[in-house]
């Protein structure tokens, strides 16, 4: 999965007008607003008495017009409709972004800084976009473990450090992250080797304090409903090797989902359809199978090896 950190700076520019712009705006603007007569200046009679004449004059109510009337055969309106000069079609790329699949949100309110201090807080917002795939090279390739689960609990945050805590400085770019463990109570490995009764998955993202760190995206990527059950395509993670999920015992290591399968609350299983941004379709129409028979297909998928991809010659 490529991901691109997507960071926004606002700028504010400020305009000054000199007077004679300023008038000229004005002057512009005034007929637009409603004001077709310039003001007129008033100036008032010498004498005591003709100020008290001109005042008692200004206080009369003058006459009111009558409203123009249109001509009875003109309508009121006219609207116009607008036709367009030509038809453009969007293209479509594939599915609309989804949110974080475990409901991280660091907020509109914060921003990145330029020049992070370590005691700042750690803003990092990832767009992620998945491959798809067919159901078959998910279960043949894609996955060095598949594990049927049910999601137990859905853990604090940590980082990726050795005890779990902030870094001295989280804007290095050391590697180091911020995870969310997800607990699994193991059920049955339809590929794959795995003796304990338990699992921890690490789903990218979390919020601890200040800091954020919020994955999003299109494309698959595996789900994390509590108390359901759930079938998750896994791979090790390289970049949590020397972790371990439970403190002092090193048999709990973190797994990657990639993908998931979630099981319907009638035990059945829906397979597809599988889109990316990429334009890429696959598993359409899609299929829904009791969960025995997608288990079966699983063990057939493996005991049959996959057909070479043919070369292509020149």
């Amino acid at each position: 999965m490529g991901t691109a950190t997507a960071s926004t700076t606002r700028r504010h520019l400020l305009t000054r007008l000199a007077p004679g712009a300023v008038a000229l705006l004005l002057g512009t603007l005034l007929p637009a607003c409603g004001a077709t007569d310039p003001p007129q200046a008033t100036t008032l009679p010498a004498s005591p008495t003709q100020r008290a004449a001109a005042t008692a004059a200004r206080a009369t109510p003058a006459t009111a017009r009558p409203a123009t009337q249109p001509p009875a055969n003109t309508p009121t309106s006219s609207p116009v409709a607008l036709r367009p000069t030509s038809q453009v079609a969007t293209p479509t790329l594939g599915p609309p972004p989804t949110p974080d699949v475990i409901g991280v949100d660091c907020g509109a309110g914060q921003s990145y800084r330029p020049n992070p201090q370590s005691s700042d807080p750690y803003l990092h917002r990832v767009a992620g976009e998945g491959v798809a795939s067919p159901f078959t090279e998910w279960v043949r390739e894609r996955a060095a473990l598949i594990v049927l689960g049910t999601v137990r609990e859905r853990q604090p945050a940590r980082w990726t450090t050795p005890d779990g805590r902030r870094p001295v400085n989280p804007h290095a770019q050391d590697g180091l992250q911020i995870i969310s463990p997800i607990l699994v109570a193991v059920e049955q490995v339809p590929k794959g080797a795995y003796p304990l009764p338990d699992i921890y998955l690490a789903a990218p993202g979390g919020t601890i304090g200040p800091d954020c760190a919020e994955y999003s995206g299109s494309g698959p990527r595996a789900q994390h409903s509590l108390n359901r059950r759930i079938l998750y395509l896994l791979n090790p993670e390289p970049d949590f090797a020397a972790l371990t999920a439970v403190p002092g015992d090193d048999r709990y290591r973190y797994y990657r989902a990639d993908y998931s399968y979630t099981v319907a609350p009638d035990d059945t299983v829906t397979i597809g359809p599988e889109r990316d941004i990429m334009g890429n379709t696959y598993d359409n129409p899609p299929r829904t199978l009791p969960l025995a028979d997608v288990l079966r297909e699983i063990a057939a998928l493996l005991a049959t090896p996959a057909r070479p991809t043919p070369t292509p010659t020149r």
